[in-house]
């Protein structure tokens, strides 16, 4: 985020808190009506239609509703790969069902497996706080992505 966007907002730590007040605030019903354009949205884009991968984070609370992209994108014979937290570290497993996600960091349901692969070419969906119109973006505060990233 540059410091213009910045100014209005405060620190990243300010963000953070007025933005999760705002999100956990939100009526369920409007949330999963939002969750629906978005996930629309989503899947009639030419990078998610030409990807053969997908790896998205496992929502939980508020946040827009995954399992909708997810059950699309196996529906569409993709791959999907979801996040698993290794101390620090975090690696993207596959599955093809729920019912190979247990309770894992956080208490965000993570795969049960440890059976994680380089995964060269795809298209990702990263949890975040909030984003500028730069596309910058604040996530939780744990860096997961940012590390994963830089690999």
């Amino acid at each position: 985020m540059s410091s213009e966007d910045s100014v209005n907002f405060g620190s990243k730590a300010i963000i953070r808190k007025r933005i999760k007040a705002v999100r956990n605030a939100m009526d369920r019903d409007d949330c999963a009506r939002r969750s629906e354009l978005i996930c629309g949205r989503l899947s009639g884009l030419s990078e998610y239609m030409n990807a053969r991968n997908i790896c998205a984070y496992i929502s939980k609370g508020n946040e827009v509703d995954t399992r909708l992209i997810i059950e699309r994108a196996w529906a569409d014979g993709k791959h999907v790969y979801v996040p698993k937290v290794y101390g620090k570290e975090m690696e993207f497993i596959e599955i093809t069902d729920y019912g190979e996600l247990a309770p894992g960091n956080f208490g965000i349901l993570e795969p049960k497996s440890d059976d994680f692969e380089e995964i060269e070419q795809g298209l990702m969906f990263m949890p975040g706080v909030a984003f500028d119109r730069k596309r910058s973006r604040i996530g939780f505060g744990g860096g997961y992505y940012d590390r994963y990233l830089e690999k």
